[in-house]
């Protein structure tokens, strides 16, 4: 749906945004991850055309040359930083505003039905600029969802929300995909929340795009496991199976190693079952990294 090839933005011979080259694909909520300052806002403004590029391509549906990406874009909605609305305007009244700037019909009350989508259908006449901050967002999502975009970018959707505020956007969020089939993207530092709800991952450092992982990969990645050196890798393997009935057994010959990566294995009963059967147990630990040191371990620090 949305391609990137070799993106570059430049402020003052600093690259924000260094050959960023990526493809969003339809139908996948995407956690664009990055530490602050990484260049996530500034690629997000280039897709939406807010900024335009130093260099490179954008394509969103094929189409490349500026009056294209213009109509394309008007299948996407960007909720860049902070949401936009008129503080002195009720929530009706906003969606109101932003249905007739976009030409939406008024049938079926659509101003109503994504308030009453986001939980914001009660708020009567009380003014937007006495909302709670998580009203708020949810309010600039509403007024990004009423022209049912195919696509929606949210910057740091989740900042400064309490646990609630967080826990009710998250399933927002999910909501949005699997009823509408809305692919998102949604840039975050926080990288627990983003694994709660992204299906794939962008990482951006420094401008560059330094990988891009689909949930099963990062799981591959993070997921624990219990690491074995032993002196015969196959009949160790063998054992493992019939007797412990340890599925997700891989080995490296090589090394002499084994990962079992099964969370129901005891590492008391691996070390009974292959000694007592007559294997070399030079070593046996559990290990992996969690979501944050894979992080680290991409982008240093």
């Amino acid at each position: 749906m949305i391609e990137t090839i070799n993106l570059v933005k430049e402020y003052n011979n600093n690259k924000a945004v260094n050959n960023a080259s990526v493809k969003i694909e339809n139908g996948n909520i995407y956690g664009f991850i990055g530490k602050n300052g990484a260049g996530k806002t500034t690629f997000i403004r280039m897709i939406a055309g807010l900024i335009f590029p130093s260099s490179g391509e954008i394509i969103i549906n094929g189409k490349k040359d500026y009056t294209s990406l213009a109509e394309q874009r008007k299948n996407m909605s960007f909720i860049v930083e902070t949401p936009y609305y008129e503080p002195s305007l009720t929530a009706y009244e906003n969606m109101e505003l932003q249905r007739l700037s976009r030409g939406i019909s008024s049938q079926n009350n659509p101003s109503q039905k994504w308030l009453e989508f986001v939980g914001l259908s009660d708020t009567g006449k009380k003014k937007a600029c006495n909302f709670s901050l998580g009203m708020r967002q949810r309010l600039g999502i509403a007024m990004a969802m009423i022209s049912e975009p195919n696509v929606l970018f949210l910057d740091e959707p989740v900042n400064g929300l309490d646990p609630v505020g967080i826990i009710k956007m998250r399933e927002l969020i999910k909501n949005m995909n699997r009823e509408f089939g809305t692919t998102i993207v949604i840039s975050s530092h926080i990288l627990s929340e983003l694994y709660q709800v992204a299906t794939k991952y962008i990482f951006i450092d420094k401008g560059c795009i330094i990988g891009q992982f689909s949930k099963e990969q990062l799981d591959d990645n993070c997921k624990s496991y219990i690491e074995i050196e032993i002196s015969d890798v196959q009949k160790s393997i063998n054992i493992l199976q019939s007797k412990l009935g340890c599925v997700d057994v891989r080995a490296d010959n090589e090394k002499k190693l084994i990962r079992v990566y099964d969370e129901s294995a005891d590492t008391s009963k691996i070390a009974y079952h292959l000694v007592n059967n007559g294997i070399s147990l030079y070593k046996l630990n559990k290990s992996g990294l969690s979501l944050e040191e894979f992080f680290i371990s991409k982008v240093g620090g």
